[in-house]
């Protein structure tokens, strides 16, 4: 199945981008711009759990990010083991889903949706964090095996989430605002450490308060 939205008009694709887009790419990212021991993390406590909830929020947005790009984990099927490592596109994308072939690029042309081949080498991991995303999001997985009880609810390695989110935003630059020609909008206050751990990217990077005009 296919979407049917399509953003054409100019004046919406740069609302899209600057709230919607800009809104969820720093939920994505701050958690991992912004190191354990920022100001903005830290209550009287001690405890970071501001830092927890942004990271929690980081990992639906990277879902929904990888979403968007057009491809989602295969099931992990313990008899098929190649599934387990690969993603698929295309199948269940509802009417209604906003995906890269909604938008055009600037000879009028659709987007196309990634698929598994697109990430390369990078197929394998980030299929695997889709599948537990998805799992970690919908309900609670208990793995008794794990000797600590507090590492018993299924969730993505820090090396593993934070090289996913690179591979994303990679992607995400190289793939859409490249190709609509749009600035990588974020929240201001984000956009030094952004700058400085994501170097390679091609597009211009905007500060914005990313509230409505």
């Amino acid at each position: 199945m296919a979407s049917k939205i399509r953003i054409t008009d100019p004046k919406e694709l740069e609302e899209f981008v600057r709230t919607h887009l800009g809104h969820r790419l720093t939920a994505m990212v701050s958690p991992i711009c912004l190191p354990k021991n920022h100001p903005l993390w830290n209550c009287p406590c001690r405890r970071n759990d501001a830092y927890r909830a942004a990271k929690e929020g980081s990992y639906v947005m990277l879902r929904l990010f990888i979403e968007f790009l057009g491809v989602k984990g295969a099931e992990q099927a313990t008899w098929k083991l190649k599934e387990r490592t690969s993603l698929r596109n295309g199948e269940d994308i509802h009417p209604t889903d906003l995906v890269l072939s909604c938008f055009t690029n600037l000879n009028g042309a659709a987007l196309k949706n990634l698929s598994g081949t697109d990430f390369g080498k990078d197929e394998a991991l980030v299929a695997k964090l889709h599948r537990t995303l998805c799992k970690i999001n919908a309900h609670f997985t208990y793995d008794t095996t794990k000797p600590k009880f507090f590492d018993r609810i299924d969730s993505p390695r820090d090396v593993d989430w934070e090289r996913a989110v690179k591979i994303v935003v990679t992607k995400l630059d190289e793939c859409f605002y490249q190709r609509v020609n749009q600035p990588i909008v974020l929240h201001y206050d984000l956009v030094g450490p952004f700058t400085e751990r994501f170097t390679r990217l091609r597009s211009s990077i905007k500060g914005d308060g990313l509230g409505p005009t």
